[in-house]
């Protein structure tokens, strides 16, 4: 798209702020097949008359009208109208948004597939690949899946339509047409299924625009959807700003002539100046987001200036502000410091008169790609130009399988509220994070090497853990640890996809090197054994030709899940040792059976092994461990918790499990309850008893009522062996009737 059609482009919807709806598909006489086709031929040459460009490829387009009038036939839309009307008025926004040729042949087609006998192969013949790819991606799965859940339905079918435009961004381009043109028919629908398509819009395809960078769409899907999803709120909003319209429209028109006046004054030449009145629903976030009534939202009003050079930008920021009061945090520097999505422009809001007017400075080209995004260069072949968004979903998708978590974090991923946070060090980058973001996601959101080693951070000058949640525009300074890494606990720390699917990736690789390490110890045995002189590669060369594999790695998973067994190991070294070897080596594999029991030697940041929260066992506890739902990891249990009794009847989970003898487990803080009658030396005779057991008493909390004391006492303690010991010692003390162990989570120092 030029600069000069994008200059015309918003002059247009300065002018009607419906011009991509507007017109679409009336006096089309859709009766007769070639009169209709004429009449939409005229449509979009008329299109390319105002934008003053002959940009599509009007014969092919035809042929693509005249497939989806067959394809459609006599199908009609719940309005009654025909159905070729959806595709037709669909294209016609796409052009008027000045896409290609494949876009607008797609948009005609794209409910060919879901809505007719004809298939993707039908469409490929007919046109090409990209037309095909286009239409498939808007498709949503088919009608034996969504009847299946429609959970996973939804799933499917936003995962297949993002991934499609990670592949060719004209597909999200046809689907925001589509939804565009679906919301402003819903009068259609029953109101539950105005509401669902409105809501669905609000939380997954308007943040689709924004991530893509398209705000000319996002805008309008935003308040087209608040009709129909916040009803009374949407009329509230309307009629405030019908009461102020004129009002509006008259500062606006003053505040543009003044501009007009100080910049021509000052030599600069050459640029245009837009104003209007916020979004509905741009103003009923403000309303949400700051937490007070519409009558105290004084931002309302909207203005611009475009211009030539980014020089320019900064020149008539300064002179706006030598006229106009401006409000200093609201001053942001976009050009300097981008936003990740590439926008760039000069922020400030002024006061003109006792109202706030918010005001946006940038280049024609800045304006251009800020409106439109990568659709703002409609041969999509800048490979320099990719969207993070889509960069970062086709990584991590594959990874969330569950139906309800894919779509958690994908509305998560793309929320509309986004915070901005401020790097001190690393060339004072700014970044943007969903609302709801920890610091953790922060880490991660910088790369996976500085996500796996934080340790927390500094915001605005004070410490904060991993879990802190941020807020918009803090000044956050990232701290690191070499003894900072992964555990199972980060994942429910994590709130953003990104964050999550390294994590993920991280504790697989330990995993899987935890496998390597146990088959390549067993193999380093087997080779001590071999009595003929090889070298440990060619025996281990010998192994995978014996079972028949080409990898290392598939070899270690086989030994590591048991599929080959250690006497699969030992039967395949009998015919390269000594009897005597052998002997020794069918020894060895006897006692490593007997002693099959995973030893946990340590707790401290563990990626794979937990005490179980219900029965918090302790070093020196007889326990068993249980494989957990999803592989992430192993729950351990005291032997006689009712829970592991529950989970022994699957004995494919069981893992029997003992405590090593001289393990690094660290300080677990317990909680005990200690009741007793309220008498004087109650309380010193309990921590007489602490200093007895030599334990640390970290801190204690007391209620007493009707001649009784609860106290409730944290104990550092090494093992259960310690803490038992201590029980025993206050129930010896006078007045104490009772001491229990409280199963809450502990802490291990």
């Amino acid at each position: 798209m030029l600069i000069e059609n994008a200059l015309l482009h918003d002059k247009l919807l300065s002018i009607n702020d419906n011009f991509l709806l507007s017109d679409s598909s009336q006096y089309i006489p859709f009766d007769n097949i070639d009169d209709s086709c004429d009449t939409f031929m005229s449509k979009l040459a008329g299109i390319e008359f105002v934008f003053q460009q002959n940009f599509l490829d009007l014969p092919r387009i035809a042929g693509a009208y005249y497939f989806a009038y067959n394809a459609h036939g006599d199908q009609v839309r719940k309005s009654g109208e025909p159905y070729i009307v959806h595709p037709v008025s669909v294209a016609i926004i796409l052009a008027k948004l000045m896409q290609d040729t494949t876009t607008i042949c797609a948009a005609l087609l794209h409910d060919v597939i879901e809505d007719s006998q004809f298939a993707y192969d039908d469409i490929c013949e007919h046109f090409d690949e990209d037309v095909a790819n286009i239409v498939e991606g808007v498709t949503k799965v088919s009608g034996a899946e969504k009847d299946a859940r429609r959970e996973q339905y939804e799933a499917d079918t936003y995962r297949k339509m993002i991934l499609a435009t990670s592949k060719n961004p004209r597909t999200v381009m046809v689907k925001l047409a589509d939804r565009l043109h679906n919301l402003s028919t819903l009068e259609a629908l029953s109101p539950k299924k105005q509401k669902a398509i409105a809501d669905e819009t609000l939380s997954i395809y308007a943040p689709i625009a924004a991530e893509m960078g398209v705000y000319a769409l996002k805008a309008k899907l935003e308040d087209m959807s608040m009709k129909y999803a916040q009803p009374e709120e949407y009329a509230q909003i309307c009629r405030k700003t019908d009461v102020e319209n004129e009002k509006n429209r008259q500062i606006i028109k003053n505040f543009k002539e003044r501009v007009g006046d100080v910049l021509k004054s000052n030599s600069i030449s050459g640029f245009e100046t837009f104003g209007r009145v916020k979004s509905i629903y741009s103003i009923y976030r403000k309303h949400i987001d700051r937490e007070v009534p519409y009558d105290e939202i004084y931002d309302i009003l909207g203005f611009r200036v475009v211009c030539r050079e980014t020089l320019d930008c900064y020149r008539i920021l300064g002179l706006l502000h030598s006229v106009w009061q401006p409000i200093g945090d609201k001053i942001k520097d976009y050009i300097a410091v981008p936003k990740e999505n590439g926008y760039k422009s000069l922020h400030t809001t002024l006061i003109d008169e006792g109202q706030h007017i918010e005001v946006q400075i940038r280049t024609w080209t800045m304006n251009l790609e800020a409106e439109y995004g990568f659709a703002a260069h409609n041969t999509y072949k800048d490979d320099e130009k990719r969207n993070k968004f889509l960069d970062e979903f086709s990584v991590w998708e594959k990874e969330f399988t569950d139906s309800a978590e894919f779509l958690n974090l994908l509305k998560s991923g793309i929320a509309a509220n986004k915070i901005s946070i401020y790097l001190r060090k690393g060339g004072k980058k700014t970044v943007e994070l969903p609302d709801g973001a920890v610091v953790l996601d922060l880490a991660y959101h910088l790369g996976s090497e500085k996500g796996n080693k934080c340790s927390g951070a500094i915001i605005d000058g004070k410490f904060a853990p991993i879990d802190k949640k941020l807020h918009n525009n803090e000044t956050v300074d990232l701290l690191t640890s070499t003894d900072a890494k992964p555990s199972i606990d980060w994942l429910s720390i994590a709130k953003t996809p990104t964050a999550k699917f390294a994590i993920k990736k991280h504790l697989r690789q330990l995993e899987a090197d935890d496998k390597a390490n146990r088959a390549f110890s067993l193999l380093i045995t087997a080779h001590q054994y071999v009595s003929k002189p090889i070298t440990f590669d060619e025996y281990k060369g010998e192994v995978l030709k014996y079972f028949g594999l080409n990898e290392e790695k598939e070899l270690f998973d086989r030994i590591y899940s048991g599929e080959i067994t250690t006497d699969d190991i030992l039967k395949f070294t009998q015919s390269r040792t000594s009897e005597a070897d052998i002997g020794k080596f069918a020894h060895w594999i006897v006692g490593k059976k007997q002693r099959h029991k995973l030893l946990i030697d340590s707790l401290k940041n563990s990626n794979t092994i937990r005490p179980a929260a219900c029965c918090n066992p302790l070093p020196g506890d007889r326990i068993v461990g249980f494989r957990t739902n999803g592989d992430r990891g192993i729950s351990i249990h005291v032997e006689s918790c009712e829970n592991a009794f529950l989970f022994a009847d699957d004995p494919e989970k069981v893992i029997p499990c003992e405590w090593a003898e001289n393990g690094d487990f660290g300080i677990f803080t317990e909680e005990i309850t200690i009741l007793g009658i309220d008498k004087a030396g109650f309380l010193a005779d309990v921590v007489e008893a602490f200093d007895r057991e030599k334990v640390q008493l970290e801190s204690m909390s007391f209620r007493k009522g009707k001649g009784v004391v609860k106290l409730l006492a944290w104990a550092k303690v090494k093992t259960g062996t310690e803490l038992n010991s201590l029980m025993k010692q206050i129930k010896r003390c006078r007045d104490v009737s009772s001491v229990t162990r409280n199963l809450n989570a502990k802490k291990i120092i």
